[in-house]
Order: C-alpha cells, then structure tokens, then sequence
C-alpha cells in the first residue's frame, strides 16, 4: 500500500484517505481472490475430464466394469464426507437449526447455513 504524508491532512481527511486505500485494497484483494477461483475451477474441470476419459479408454477396452467403478467411488466419497464431517467446530445452521461442521456451511446475508440448506436439498 503506498505511503501517505497525512501530517497536513485533518482527522477527517485521515480517515477518508485510508477508508478509501483500505478500500482498494480489498478491491485488489478480490480480485485476486477472483482469478485464483477461476483457475481452480479450470483446473478441476481438466482432472474430471481427464479421470472421465480414462474411465471410458478402460471401459472401451473392457478392462474395467462400469458400475463397479461407480460404486467404489461412491464408497469413497461418503468415507470422506464422514471424514469432513467429523472435523472441526460446528455451527448452528441459521435455516434448518442443525449443528453442522464449519467446513460445510455457507455464509449468506441472512447467517450461516449448511451446504445442503445452501444448495435447496435439506430434508
């Protein structure tokens, strides 16, 4: 952030200067937040379509049976969701009253909710 000579400046005008640098700041920061997202998300749709059409060369070649595959992964899936789910401090779902790990919430205008609450699909 750059330097500021506010020896001149009055209180007000203090104030003012660094609300408005700690704003672009931020600005910045999101930004960068922003493009850091994007990439994740490119590169975690290049390994699902490179796991995907490894799975299908298998296939193809009869090396490997479908819905075996689809029921091991499923398996472990739910290992590491229960994993997840057993780490870390919980929360209080603002929608559905449950207590959920942290890691699996969202935080919304109205509070935090948990990721099905978040995503429509509570029961």
């Amino acid at each position: 952030m750059a330097e500021f000579n506010l020896s001149y400046m009055s209180k007000w005008q203090n104030r003012v200067a660094w609300s408005l640098a700690g704003e672009a700041a931020t600005e910045v920061g999101l930004a960068q937040l922003h493009h850091q997202i994007l990439r994740l998300q490119q590169t975690v749709l290049e390994l699902a379509t490179t796991v995907n059409q490894m799975a299908l060369l298998l296939v193809d070649r009869g090396s490997l049976d479908p819905k075996l595959l689809e029921a091991k992964v499923a398996v472990a899936l739910a290992a590491q969701r229960d994993a997840i789910r057993d780490t870390g401090p919980s929360v209080v779902c603002a929608k559905c009253g449950l207590a959920v790990p942290a890691n699996l919430t969202v935080i919304t205008p109205t509070g935090t909710v948990c990721d099905k609450c978040a995503a429509g699909v509570a029961s």
